[in-house]
């Protein structure tokens, strides 16, 4: 006969504390994998946010690159305002 850990001698059920060890493991993975979602979602919030801001930043740097090659007058104060 195999050994087959986690099986009575017979081999026709579970020991149950095996079972219950299975079943906690499982939830303990269930709930790390919960915990992860969460992480990766509050990355991923962040990550978004960040997009805005470069792009936000990048449109800034364009009107003032835009007003220095046509050698306009741009108030450099309303730029900082909106920067942060």
């Amino acid at each position: 006969m195999m050994y087959n850990p986690g099986v009575q001698g017979d081999g026709e059920g579970l020991d149950p504390h095996s079972l219950d060890n299975m079943m906690d493991n499982q939830l303990m993975e269930e709930e790390r994998m919960r915990a992860e979602e969460k992480i990766y979602n509050t990355h991923l919030d962040a990550v978004k946010e960040e997009v805005q801001l470069i792009q936000r930043e990048g449109e800034m740097i364009t009107t003032l690159e835009a007003a220095i090659k046509n050698e306009e007058d741009y108030d450099m104060r309303d730029y900082l305002t909106n920067a942060r």
